[in-house]
């Protein structure tokens, strides 16, 4: 399963590993200034390999799993960001209730692309900085063994609140954004049919129906 790609039904492309991976629709331009890796790689980094290691342990450990995810990813942003201006026609009960399915469905699928590049090497080119004060992460996979595969990017945007916490509110691969994908397929759905089936549609996607 694709979860990136149109709830309830799935669209033709390419194959293997690299459709595996493209979860996500097309990323959005920062004007950045280029820096050095630094914190916010540092914090990719340190989650990237705690997740890895946890999936990758004999007998996973699920809460541990969840935890890492929550400690990585601001689900309350991402789930604004993937309705924008939609996001008000929510109740705030129905916001709740979003904000929890959409933390489920992007654990399942980000845990997913991570298992299936477990044969690959991650490295951290570098990180640039937006007007806005959001970090670009770029991070670069590559085969560990396989000289023939290509690499794979996968690149994370970050903010940091003020005491200095970084937390993820989009994961960016091969150029392909995850808020962007979901406010293409959520909006689309909200505006014809409403918040309830929005819900509903989620819930239906993640067995929960």
């Amino acid at each position: 399963m694709n979860e990136g790609r149109q709830l309830g039904r799935s669209r033709p492309g390419s194959v293997g590993r690299r459709a595996a991976l493209l979860w996500l629709c097309a990323i959005v331009a920062l004007p950045a200034s280029v820096a050095l890796a630094g914190p916010p790689s540092d914090f990719v980094r340190e989650k990237q390999s705690a997740l890895c290691a946890a999936l990758e342990a004999s007998t996973p450990a699920e809460a541990r799993v969840a935890a890492i995810f929550d400690e990585m990813i601001d689900y309350g942003a991402l789930a604004r960001a993937s309705l924008g201006d939609d996001w008000a026609v929510l109740t705030s009960a129905q916001q709740t209730e979003f904000t929890g399915l959409l933390r489920l469905l992007v654990m399942r699928a980000y845990e997913k692309q991570l298992k299936k590049t477990a044969a690959y090497r991650f490295e951290y080119p570098g990180e640039t900085k937006a007007d806005d004060g959001s970090w670009l992460v770029k991070t670069v996979a590559t085969h560990k063994t396989d000289k023939r595969e290509d690499p794979i990017s996968l690149d994370f945007r970050l903010e940091e609140s003020d005491k200095g916490v970084f937390h993820a509110v989009d994961i960016i691969v091969e150029d392909v954004s995850l808020v962007e994908s979901y406010r293409a397929q959520f909006t689309k759905i909200l505006r014809r049919d409403g918040a309830a089936a929005l819900i509903a549609k989620l819930k239906e996607k993640l067995g929960k129906g």
